[in-house]
């Protein structure tokens, strides 16, 4: 794969249907180029993927509290008892539905850096300066950066390329990265307003992915 594409499955399925899912994935990409596909199924189910080779695992989520009396958190030691090579962080649900702050996003960041895990860091635009500024020169160089601007999430109305391209342009300017990815509405398509932008390196893809067929088509694409 030329570009990295994470597919966050967020809290949709069910056992018996993450199954159904998974089987499709595995026999239609067995003939393709993987590398840089990561998936995040919802962590009661990280089981069922520890025997599959044609992807990475991700975590939706990570607790900002190291092992602990921490009830009900799921740390980074569980994340790697799974052979979990990273996490999502800061993602605008967290942010909305579970008040998540810019302090917690850190800590969380420390703690999967601390492990040698990957903070896939979460970007929205209302906060955009903010949520970077918090982070030190460790962070920075080591997390790698999803913008999601929250009006094209879950929305079918994916961001205006342009606008992406300046947002894109700021955290390159506040980070130094060279790669960041995209997430907002992403689908068949839309994905090739976006392959030529500057700094582009992917997709972070929610909703669309849910159809196991429409995973493997934006896999092709970005072969």
């Amino acid at each position: 794969m030329k570009y990295t594409l994470i597919a966050n499955l967020k809290s949709y399925k069910t056992l018996h249907d993450l199954q159904e899912w998974l089987d499709v994935i595995v026999h239609n990409l067995s003939s393709l180029s993987t590398d840089k596909l990561y998936l995040a199924p919802p962590a009661p189910y990280y089981y069922l993927f520890q025997d599959v080779s044609q992807f990475k695992l991700l975590a939706q989520d990570v607790s900002p509290f190291p092992p602990g009396s921490y009830t009900g958190a799921i740390n980074v030691d569980h994340l790697l008892d799974f052979h979990i090579q990273g996490s999502l962080v800061g993602h605008s649900e967290r942010r909305r539905y579970f008040h998540e702050t810019d302090s917690e996003v850190v800590n969380k960041i420390d703690l999967l850096l601390d492990r040698h895990l990957l903070p896939i860091v979460c970007l929205n635009q209302d906060n955009l300066r903010t949520q970077i500024e918090l982070l030190d020169s460790r962070q920075r160089s080591h997390c790698l950066f999803a913008y999601e601007p929250t009006s094209a999430i879950g929305t079918d109305h994916p961001a205006d390329p342009q606008i992406i391209s300046q947002a894109f342009q700021l955290i390159a300017d506040l980070t130094g990265t060279q790669t960041i990815l995209y997430g907002g509405s992403v689908a068949p398509d839309n994905v090739t307003d976006y392959l030529n932008l500057p700094y582009f390196g992917g997709f972070l893809v929610g909703h669309a992915i849910l159809d196991p067929l429409v995973l493997v088509h934006l896999v092709k694409q970005l072969q």
